[in-house]
């Protein structure tokens, strides 16, 4: 009777999604484990691939530190892959934008109805550079601020915040999504 009960935690934790193209479901259960074990190949396994090109850069970075640090958010980036690429939750997956503190703008993602609330960009890219535009889907412009900070020594690092918050929205709306409110 145990056995029963822990099954059924253990399979209504899991979060599914559907392929609307196709119907093909498929199943996220303990992706802290997962990444924990694999890494950055696990979130390529389940096609989040930019989360696993920037878990394996800063793994090289920190000497695999950060290997560590990328299980207590593999969760979240699964299921904000599978949502931006136009999957649907199936059944009774509690997946919602997580409403912040200070949004200052959002996007719809038309495939699916996902909102992605971004906030703090300055912030962001003041902390983490080109790596957060990078998480944010802006691949050109992230690509020219490590190139930038490489030839600058790192002081485009200063600059580069100023220009996330343009450098966001733009990536956001060249891939299609829909600008849904401004502050």
């Amino acid at each position: 009777m145990q056995n029963t009960a822990q099954e059924t935690l253990s399979i209504s934790t899991a979060f599914r999604f559907r392929n609307p193209s196709n119907g093909y479901v498929e199943s996220i259960s303990r992706p802290f484990l997962w990444c924990l074990l694999f890494g950055c190949c696990y979130l390529a396994y389940k096609g989040a691939w930019m989360a696993a090109v920037l878990a394996f850069i800063l793994a090289v970075m920190t000497a695999g530190i950060s290997w560590l640090l990328f299980p207590f958010f593999a969760h979240q980036l699964i299921i904000k892959s599978y949502l931006q690429r136009g999957w649907q939750p199936v059944g009774d997956n509690s997946v919602q934008a997580t409403p912040s503190t200070t949004p200052i703008f959002d996007f719809r993602n038309p495939a699916n109805g996902h909102v992605e609330t971004i906030s703090q960009p300055f912030l962001w890219c003041l902390f983490f550079g080109c790596f957060y535009l990078a998480y944010k889907g802006a691949w050109m412009a992230a690509s020219f601020a490590l190139v930038l900070a490489f030839v600058t020594g790192g002081l485009s690092w200063l600059i580069c915040p100023f220009f996330a918050r343009k450098l966001v929205r733009k990536s956001y709306l060249d891939r299609g999504w829909v600008e849904v409110g401004v502050d």
